[in-house]
């Protein structure tokens, strides 16, 4: 979690307990698409109810979870291109399979690298 963030603001407001009106959990098995569950590496959600529709066998096949790594919970603040990246590989799925999964791993190397220029980052999605 990043220091004074409204992550470690949520997560005191939180520690005591909440509770949802309607939970998402029991919605999601009454749906008739595939689902994806994108959590943070540093996320201050825990994953254990989507684990769980998974251990049940709650969700159409193809769902999925995903860690989206140098994350908080603000995965499109923290890591908007390996969201987008994935997002692009979940719509054009395998038809373009192999160009997501290698230019996926191709960003996260460099990107632990910061061997990124501005022009590179800009055009990552660019396929």
């Amino acid at each position: 979690m990043r220091p004074c963030s409204s992550e470690v603001a949520i997560t005191m407001v939180l520690k005591f307990g909440a509770y949802a009106r309607e939970p998402l959990i029991n919605l999601i098995p009454h749906l008739k698409m595939r689902v994806s569950f994108l959590y943070g590496d540093m996320d201050w959600m825990d994953r254990d109810a989507a684990d769980d529709l998974f251990e049940q066998n709650e969700v159409k096949r193809g769902s999925a979870i995903v860690t989206v790594p140098e994350s908080g919970h603000n995965l499109l603040v923290d890591n908007p291109q390996f969201v987008a990246i994935w997002i692009y590989g979940q719509i054009f799925g395998n038809q373009n399979k192999t160009i997501y999964e290698r230019k996926l791993k191709v960003y996260m190397t460099n990107r632990k690298k910061n061997a990124y220029t501005e022009e590179e980052e800009e055009s990552i999605l660019e396929i």
